[in-house]
């Protein structure tokens, strides 16, 4: 069932190099004191590098969305990816045959249209056959209309004002410029998403769309934690519709007149193995529809996180820094900004363990506050 409409599709994604504790905090504060929560969060490295725990999805579960998460146990290789979705999108995952490192693939149902939205993580140290394989995907996804990829490729190397590099010929960025072109497909990503030290800041973060999809604006927030890559938050020129989600009222039904109608049912002997299974299975589906009411569970879209308020105003302290420091690039805007992100990243460490001790506390008496870190 339909709920209602937004005009744009808002994804925000990063390279998170290692979702900490101080991490989840900062980024729940930030989409959460938004005017609008983003439909899709995607993140990238996730995972620790040397990682001693298994992935537990509750640590990171964000109120309000599904989750979709690839190699992220101890023993899968990568990095670890994580795409979160709102809970009133209708979406998909795509099982595709590519065997590419780190992939999340999904179709997302529109007010109009089907839109494919891939996240797609390339290592520096990306094998040349996994190279090759992203650029095979993208040839053929692009094939169909209204195709979506990003993510952190590693490529700082191509210069996306003339769409070039000056490798040699064959080189990974020029093959992945070659796959662009031949699929028709746009990189819109224009300022530096990666900056480090003193290096020099470098555009690895890319949005590349077809024709036919409408990326409207990218917006460069501040790096989660000590992370070197900005956050991004992509809108796109499209309506999105929000679903109400149906589930089965077990407290409403009426149990005995379900069973009274299933004792009446009488499997014709005629029917073959499959045939009876068949024959059983519609009844009991007839039952279920006939006795147990549907119960619309609406999206908790508008529920908004409320975080200690030091730790609000360390963020928005933050972002109008990061802003300083982006516009002009001067080291004592670089410098204010490095110790607004250090002081913010203490401050949300202090947090999650006060959390997390408020949990211990009160473990007998509130069990299900374990499921409610965040």
């Amino acid at each position: 069932m339909k709920q209602g409409k937004e005009m744009n599709l808002n994804i925000m994604f990063t390279n998170a190099d290692t979702l900490t504790k101080d991490k989840m905090l900062e980024l729940l504060q930030t989409i959460y004191n938004r005017s609008t929560l983003p439909h899709v969060i995607a993140i990238s490295e996730a995972k620790p590098k040397y990682s001693k725990t298994d992935f537990n999805p509750v640590t990171v579960q964000i109120p309000s969305y599904n989750m979709e998460f690839l190699n992220m146990k101890l023993t899968d290789k990568g990095r670890g990816m994580l795409l979160f979705l709102r809970d009133d999108l209708d979406y998909r995952p795509i099982d595709t045959s590519s065997k590419i490192d780190e992939l999340l693939y999904v179709s997302i149902k529109l007010q109009m249209e089907t839109l494919f939205l891939a996240s797609v993580y390339r290592s520096p140290n990306s094998s040349t056959e996994n190279n090759i394989m992203i650029n095979d995907f993208i040839r053929q996804e692009s094939q169909r209309s209204n195709f979506l990829m990003i993510g952190d490729l590693n490529l700082p190397k191509i210069d996306w004002e003339s769409d070039t590099s000056n490798t040699v010929v064959g080189s990974k960025e020029n093959n992945f410029i070659d796959a662009l072109a031949d699929s028709y497909l746009t990189q819109h990503t224009n300022r530096p998403t990666r900056i480090r030290g003193d290096d020099k800041p470098s555009l690895v973060d890319l949005v590349i769309s077809d024709t036919s999809t409408p990326v409207e604006e990218i917006e460069h927030l501040p790096t989660l934690g000590d992370s070197d890559h900005a956050l991004l938050q992509v809108k796109v020129s499209f309506e999105v519709v929000s679903y109400v989600k149906k589930r089965l009222n077990f407290r409403k039904a009426n149990f005995d007149a379900m069973r009274s109608f299933l004792r009446g049912t009488t499997i014709p002997d005629a029917l073959d193995v499959n045939e009876k299974w068949l024959f059983l299975k519609s009844k009991i589906t007839e039952a279920v529809k006939k006795f147990i009411p549907e119960l619309s569970i609406k999206s908790n879209k508008n529920r908004r996180y409320t975080a200690n308020r030091d730790i609000l105003e360390l963020v928005r302290k933050k972002k109008r820094l990061w802003k300083n420091f982006v516009n002009c690039k001067s080291p004592d805007d670089h410098k204010k900004y490095k110790a607004s992100r250090n002081l913010l990243r203490k401050e949300t460490r202090n947090l999650a363990q006060e959390m997390e001790q408020e949990i211990t506390n009160n473990l007998k008496s509130n069990p299900k506050k374990n499921l409610e870190l965040y």
